[in-house]
């Protein structure tokens, strides 16, 4: 594949079982994937400019978008963690397209499309941890706020402060908004996310952290248990320490992911 024509998608199957030599044959495929879904992204980013966050609101099996009023699948409840990890993740496809592409007009204009969506939903997370004492959540309105589920399955909106324990919104959050910030090449935010990192990491071993996760299964609840202990941050601060140590100079980033590793 030379360039970014969807045409080139074969729909090519592997034998069962699939040999490694086989592989190459569906890379193709593979690739066109990619590219049509970065140009979904950016195309519903686009239609609707003030929305200002990454757009999946849509049904993949019928293709028909969530509407407004279809309560947390509607476009008007933010998902605090999946709008970092969408951001870490057009870092990536920018990043591959890049260098996958590196002569294609094409490429390069989705790949702007991607940094200018990427840069706008970076500046409105930092927008939103302003507002609430440096934090992020899973549930947010389209204006920030965070908010649980109520018994009558209306927003509970509350506020955030300084003094609220960090959570996974905040740990997808820090690596994604560094990443970010690494890639547009802006100095002050990536100085500014490595301490956010910092802190969350920081946060992870004073107990200081909490899942912020909100379970909409009645008969399934999830309730912080105190004295209970869980791997899963130190298992994705593994994932920060290697994209630490990918960009800073200092080996400190060493020590943070092999302390992860010792304490798993």
């Amino acid at each position: 594949m030379s360039d970014l024509d969807l045409n080139n998608y074969q729909a090519k199957l592997l034998s069962t079982p699939a040999f490694i030599g086989q592989l190459k044959d569906v890379v193709r495929d593979y690739e066109t994937i990619l590219i049509a879904n970065m140009q979904t992204i950016a195309d519903r980013f686009d239609k609707n400019p003030a929305y200002n966050w990454v757009d999946t609101k849509i049904n993949l099996i019928t293709g028909e978008d969530f509407v407004k009023d279809d309560g947390f699948k509607g476009p008007d409840t933010v998902y605090g963690w999946i709008q970092a990890r969408a951001i870490e993740a057009l870092v990536g496809h920018a990043a591959w397209l890049e260098k996958r592409f590196p002569d294609d007009n094409r490429a390069e204009k989705l790949r702007r499309r991607l940094i200018r969506i990427l840069s706008s939903v970076l500046h409105r997370l930092d927008q939103v941890r302003r507002q609430n004492g440096g934090h992020l959540f899973f549930f947010l309105t389209t204006q920030g706020q965070p908010f649980i589920p109520s018994p009558s399955d209306n927003k509970e909106v509350f506020s955030l402060s300084t003094d609220s324990p960090y959570n996974f919104s905040d740990l997808f959050g820090a690596k994604a908004m560094y990443a970010a910030a690494q890639y547009i090449n802006d100095n002050n935010l990536i100085r500014a996310y490595k301490q956010y990192c910092l802190d969350v990491d920081n946060a992870v071993w004073q107990d200081n952290f909490r899942s912020d996760q909100a379970q909409l299964d009645a008969n399934n609840p999830i309730t912080f248990i105190p004295n209970r202990y869980s791997h899963t941050a130190f298992m994705i601060q593994i994932g920060t320490a290697c994209l630490l140590a990918q960009h800073e100079k200092d080996t400190s980033s060493i020590d943070f992911g092999l302390k992860q590793i010792n304490h798993i």
